[in-house]
C-alpha cells in the first residue's frame, strides 16, 4: 500500500445500468487512506471520461503535476490508449496495471465500485440526474 498522500492512486471505470440507459462512473482513489479523491461521470466509457477524472484529481489535490504518483488501473482499452500515455507524460505519473485478466491486482478499486452499487443504490439516480443536467 501507500506510506504517504499521492503515492500510489488506483483508478478504474464502472457501468451503472439506470433503466435502459447506461451511467459510466469512473474514480480515482488514494491508497494511503482509501479516499476516493475524485470522480466523473458520463453517458459514454470514453478516453474523455478517464483524462477528466485524473484531472479532477490532481486539481482536488493542489497538485502542479503529478511527478512521482503512481497510478494504477487494469488493461482497460482506455488505459491502453495512446492518450492515457500521452497523459501519464503531460501529468508525469508512473502508469501501472494489473496483469491480464487479474481482477485481484486492482481489488481495492474494484470493491469500492462493487459496495456503491451493492449498498448505495440511492446514489445512482442522483447521479443520472446530476449527469443529465450538466448535458
Amino acid at each position: 500500500m501507500a506510506v504517504h498522500p499521492n503515492q500510489k492512486w488506483v483508478t478504474d471505470m464502472t457501468e451503472v445500468l439506470m433503466g435502459q440507459e447506461k451511467l459510466y462512473i469512473s474514480a480515482v482513489m488514494d491508497l494511503f487512506n482509501r479516499e476516493v479523491i475524485a470522480f466523473e461521470m458520463s453517458s459514454s466509457p470514453n478516453k474523455e471520461l478517464i483524462k477528466a477524472t485524473i484531472k479532477a484529481a490532481q486539481k482536488r489535490r493542489k497538485l502542479d503535476t503529478l511527478e512521482g504518483v503512481l497510478i494504477h488501473s487494469d488493461q482497460g482499452s482506455v488505459y491502453r490508449s495512446h492518450m492515457y500515455h500521452n497523459l501519464s507524460k503531460e501529468l508525469h505519473f508512473i502508469p501501472s496495471m494489473s496483469q491480464k485478466a487479474n481482477c485481484w491486482d486492482n481489488v481495492v478499486i474494484e470493491s469500492f465500485f462493487s459496495q456503491l452499487k451493492t449498498e448505495f443504490p440511492c446514489f445512482i439516480p442522483t447521479a443520472l440526474s446530476i449527469l443529465f443536467n450538466k448535458i
